[in-house]
């Protein structure tokens, strides 16, 4: 199976953008509690598939985002 190179980017964006969100988090730390990882049913992430870490980190982001622009519209 060929991993599409494109990935790479797209996770370290997302990474990038809940870590700044959470900055006082250790990296271990953020990707356990944002991917699902603490969830995942093989419990080792050598088996963590990027495409799963893809779609829970996207979540992620969105519920940020949501969170984000209610909390402006409270303001």
């Amino acid at each position: 199976m060929v991993r599409d190179k494109k990935r790479i980017r797209k996770i370290l964006k997302l990474i990038e953008e809940l870590w700044l969100d959470s900055y006082d988090q250790r990296f271990f730390q953020l990707l356990i509690n944002n991917s699902s990882l603490a969830h995942y049913k093989e419990r080792d992430p050598w088996y963590f598939e990027d495409d799963y870490l893809l779609k829970t980190l996207e979540f992620q982001v969105k519920q940020l985002l949501k969170t984000k622009k209610k909390s402006k519209e409270r303001c």
